[in-house]
């Protein structure tokens, strides 16, 4: 985590891997889903043969699992397929890395976060029937589940591949912005406008709008005593209608305000139920989504307002949910306090 707003922000490691990672077809993918987990079959390795593997070097894990696979597989015609499968599984496959699965036809694709370097002996249960077979696994956080129709379609050149552990660091960008719509990376911060639009887009009204939404977000940070700005912020504009306008930068609460702006251009105020105190508290009555809507409702650059108002409806770009989740949890924080 980001130690923006005392951690709130998602923080990705750069040096984190991506797989994609089939499930039979989708036969596999409610199991994987429930349990947490992914699994890799060739049951004729056993997990104390994989771990022998160990006190090889690195690079010297193909050729060794190539003769296993061989011995194993006497009618495989292509040995080193296993092997590299196995691989990929037991040593690459590492903690913190993300991993992608489809569904039956690759309707909807969930990711998630490998959650330890080790993996375990279990068999895997289909509606009651044992799945032959499948008897390794790695263990996953489930993070997010979208439909294939949400997500940029460079992302769809995953499904050509019909290996069951496939690396994906190619399309980690799209990944991320999947995950989370702000987080941090490499020293950056990333703030996708998600825009459900479906529709052509006048191009001068297009990015006057975004120009325009800088702009205010800017005087909102001036007027609340925030000293950053977005003259750096660079942005990363995909419409596929729907689509995603990425804003890129090492501003975190310049972006956090313009994700507030965007909230409060969308109902801002909305209850959040405090349980250890037992009570609802509204998001808007005491932090940043106020100051913010306490701006918005004055008579300080009102047609600028109305303007970025105007295109955020137009656009119907969504309420950006990390962003609620922070602010829900600085309140939440404030209240307990």
């Amino acid at each position: 985590m980001s130690n923006v707003f005392g951690g709130q922000i998602p923080s990705i490691n750069p040096d984190a891997n991506y797989w994609f990672f089939r499930t039979s077809g989708g036969y596999l993918y409610e199991n994987f889903k429930e349990h947490g987990l992914v699994s890799i079959g060739y049951p004729e390795f056993k997990l104390s043969e994989l771990s022998i593997l160990n006190k090889y070097e690195s690079d010297q894990y193909p050729d060794q699992l190539k003769k296993m696979a061989s011995a194993k597989y006497p009618s495989s015609e292509r040995p080193g397929l296993v092997a590299s499968q196995l691989y990929r599984f037991y040593s690459l496959m590492k903690k913190d890395d993300y991993v992608i699965i489809p569904n039956h036809g690759s309707e909807n694709l969930l990711i998630g976060q490998i959650r330890s370097d080790s993996v375990e002996s279990q068999n895997l249960f289909v509606k009651g029937k044992l799945v032959d077979g499948f008897n390794k696994i790695k263990r996953v956080k489930w993070l997010k589940e979208t439909s294939r129709y949400h997500v940029n379609p460079n992302l769809l050149g995953l499904f050509s591949t019909h290996q069951t552990v496939s690396a994906a660091n190619d399309y980690q960008d799209w990944i991320d912005e999947i995950i989370y719509d702000i987080y941090e990376k490499g020293g950056l911060y990333f703030f996708s406008l998600n825009v459900r639009k479906s529709k052509n887009f006048n191009a001068k009204h297009l990015f006057k709008g975004i120009y325009e939404l800088l702009e205010l977000t800017d005087i909102v940070c001036k007027n609340i005593g925030i000293s950053e700005n977005t003259d750096n912020v660079e942005a990363k504009i995909n419409l596929n209608s729907p689509g995603k306008i990425k804003l890129i930068g090492k501003v975190a609460l310049a972006m956090i305000v313009a994700g507030s702006i965007i909230i409060a251009f969308n109902g801002g105020h909305f209850n959040v139920e405090v349980k250890s105190l037992g009570i609802n508290a509204s998001i808007g009555s005491d932090g940043l989504i106020e100051k913010i809507n306490r701006f918005l409702n004055s008579s300080a650059d009102r047609e600028l307002k109305g303007r970025v108002g105007k295109i955020i409806s137009e656009m119907q770009i969504a309420r950006p949910e990390q962003i609620e989740q922070i602010l829900k949890e600085i309140n939440s924080n404030n209240q307990n306090k």
